[in-house]
């Protein structure tokens, strides 16, 4: 279906402007979160710092496109438009915004995240920190592990927002089957995070002398840090599996949601299994 389907008896600009301003605000979104991935990956601080003043274009964007995509039901003689394709578009305008929204909000969270890090290291950020034998794990290890797998978020995301520009479905089903996979990656690094946390609470012994046990106090805290990290990479990734999910909503209707869900459904299964053996 294009857009020539959902609106072709009249005012194709206003189906064309809502998009435009759609893409426009992906572009925007998707652009933060470029920035703060790429503080994260430099540790540029005064980056981060900046990212914590919100954009008003995103607001005003959005609050445009939420504004106007009830009109799309309403036809110029005031009665409402029976059409499906229409309705669809117009109920999703709405969380498609706030889906992009919230990816914007989630480069402040990084931004935000990476400070703290920075607070928590003191003056000099290294990364490193002195670690007792029994933490087999080292942070710089793991926060390397997360700036590339942020990289392919930034990528991801980027892609997810052309998608959305081109009304492109089946680069739509490609992206989303690719987020799937991202998560898989997201959930081994939540695993050896829990598994390096684990580690460094048990060595944090009362008998233990001080200052090993501040360096492995430091070390606890870095590493709840870093889950906050791959958590927000987590929902980075779940917001772009409901845009292509919508979009593909938008253009060929309910079934071809409800395939994806089957398939999502059909994945957890089988992750659960591999985890079980």
């Amino acid at each position: 279906m294009t857009m020539t389907e959902i609106d072709h008896s009249y005012s194709l600009s206003t189906v064309e402007a809502l998009w435009i301003s759609l893409v426009q605000l992906g572009r925007l979104a998707s652009e933060r979160l470029r920035l703060a991935l790429t503080a994260l990956a430099t540790i540029d601080l005064a980056l981060a710092s900046a990212l914590l003043q919100s954009d008003p274009r995103l607001s005003a964007l959005g609050y445009s496109i939420e504004d106007k995509a009830y009109r799309l039901l309403i036809a110029p003689d005031g009665n409402f438009v029976p059409s499906e394709s229409r309705q669809r578009l117009a109920c999703s305008l709405p969380l498609l915004v706030a889906t992009l929204l919230q990816l914007a909000d989630e480069a402040r969270e990084l931004a935000r995240l990476l400070l703290w890090l920075q607070a928590s290291a003191g003056p000099t950020l290294s990364l490193q920190p002195q670690r007792s034998a029994l933490a087999p794990l080292p942070v710089a290890a793991l926060f390397e592990r997360i700036t590339l797998l942020g990289q392919q978020a930034s990528a991801l995301t980027k892609a997810t927002t052309e998608v959305l520009a081109g009304w492109d479905t089946q680069e739509a089903r490609r992206l989303w089957r690719r987020q799937r996979y991202f998560r898989c990656h997201l959930a081994r690094l939540q695993r050896d995070l829990l598994t390096g946390l684990a580690a460094a609470a048990g060595s944090c012994q009362p008998s233990m002398a001080t200052p090993e046990r501040a360096a492995d106090s430091v070390s606890q805290r870095w590493f709840l840090l870093l889950w906050g990290f791959v958590s927000s990479l987590r929902d980075i990734s779940l917001h772009g599996s409901v845009l292509c999910e919508r979009l593909i909503f938008v253009v060929e209707g309910l079934r071809d949601m409800r395939t994806l869900q089957r398939i999502e459904r059909q994945l957890q299964l089988r992750s659960a299994s591999e985890q079980s053996s």
